[in-house]
């Protein structure tokens, strides 16, 4: 078991939103040997300058000297060298992605180690699996990266909840918004009601519309998003899939620009034709991969979601299934801050049923996380 730093380049290929090209990590061609070579196995990556990314790996031996004959493998004085503060967020121009004049502040080193710690032994993943309880027990959220932390540094919860306990946010589990549109009325083409907008992207303006009281496509990809308010920053969105059909189903949150080819914000995409969920942001109507795609399942029947927690939110991507919510994966950071905005979902096939819109502004009792009082405990924030 071990840790590898490596200089990737960022490509495109087909599969975001309406099936146009986005932006990912090249590391994610590897996510299942990556996965598959020990358990544990993960990577994370830094977006720098000039396309490319400072990516970090945990995974066996042999899979890590694999990959370095495909990438640059970088000391942690090469990765310091390569590392750049600030790096051009991408935009959709005329049917390609190309690099704005708009910059944006990049991720640490030190939070990359944070997310991809080099250590995950059985007591590691258990102590982990306690922090996580405790924080739904009491009501709290914790962030992946403040469990990995506290893990890292042997800090048992019964000793620490109470410290950390005024610096974290307070709040329930996912799934505690409100139900939007269970879409019991006339049919509509597209949604409307007074209370949806169509189409995230502008063009081509293909909307989502009601049809015997559920959800499906106006045509191969369909988008809407509630208009009637937005939310957030702190927000959620999560749907019922009635019938999961062949193509790819999702939803959206803190979108800006709604309507037009610039839109702003973070999505998820689960695919049924391979089990995989994504998560992205959006700038300008670029989406851009964060981190590796996530094994994911989804029955008749279950539902799915995502939220956003924090001004660079953490983003979660979530499946209820047997009426229990569950993470799936772990916790993606976006690079951009957007703050409040709509909420929406897609619908990528003409055979795909999607029910009970659901989401809204996440409740915080007590505030946001206090970063300065997590920083003099030692956290890096």
């Amino acid at each position: 078991m071990a840790v590898a730093l490596y200089l990737c380049p960022m490509k495109q290929r087909p599969g975001g939103a309406l099936g146009r090209m986005t932006r990912y990590c090249a590391m994610d061609d590897f996510t299942l040997e990556i996965t598959a070579s020990m358990t544990g196995g993960e990577w994370r990556e830094a977006e720098i300058e000039n396309d490319q990314a400072i990516v970090l790996v945990r995974a066996s031996d042999p899979m890590l000297v694999s990959l370095g004959l495909v990438f640059r493998r970088l000391t942690r004085a090469e990765a310091d060298g390569a590392w750049t503060p600030t790096r051009l967020l991408p935009m959709w121009d005329a049917g390609r992605i190309v690099f704005s004049t708009r910059a944006v502040a990049t991720k640490t080193l030190d939070r990359l180690a944070v997310e991809v710690p080099a250590i995950v032994s059985a007591d590691f993943t258990a102590l982990l699996g306690v922090w996580a309880a405790i924080g739904f027990g009491l009501g709290w959220r914790l962030p992946h990266w403040l469990c990995s932390w506290a893990v890292a540094h042997h800090l048992e919860p019964d000793r620490w909840v109470a410290l950390l306990a005024p610096f974290l946010d307070s709040r329930g589990a996912f799934g505690d918004t409100a139900l939007r549109d269970a879409f019991t009325r006339a049919n509509e083409d597209p949604l409307g009601n007074g209370t949806w907008g169509t189409n995230w992207f502008g063009t081509p303006a293909s909307a989502v519309k009601l049809v015997s009281n559920a959800a499906v496509a106006q045509a191969a990809f369909s988008s809407s998003f509630w208009s009637a308010a937005t939310f957030g920053p702190d927000s959620e969105e999560y749907h019922l899939v009635s019938t999961p059909g062949t193509g790819q189903q999702g939803g959206g949150i803190r979108m800006q620009q709604t309507g037009t080819a610039g839109v702003d914000g973070y999505e998820y995409i689960h695919s049924q034709s391979t089990n995989l969920g994504s998560i992205y942001q959006m700038d300008n109507g670029a989406e851009t991969l964060l981190g590796a795609t996530i094994s994911m399942t989804v029955a008749a029947g279950d539902s799915t979601g995502m939220d956003g927690i924090g001004a660079t939110p953490a983003l979660r991507l979530f499946k209820k299934s047997g009426g229990t919510w569950a993470q799936q994966g772990t916790n993606r950071t976006a690079t951009a801050a957007y703050s409040t905005g709509h909420i929406g979902f897609d619908v990528g096939d003409l055979t795909e049923v999607l029910d009970d819109f659901s989401g809204g502004t996440v409740v915080v009792a007590g505030g946001s996380r206090n970063a300065s009082g997590l920083s003099l405990l030692g956290v890096g924030v």
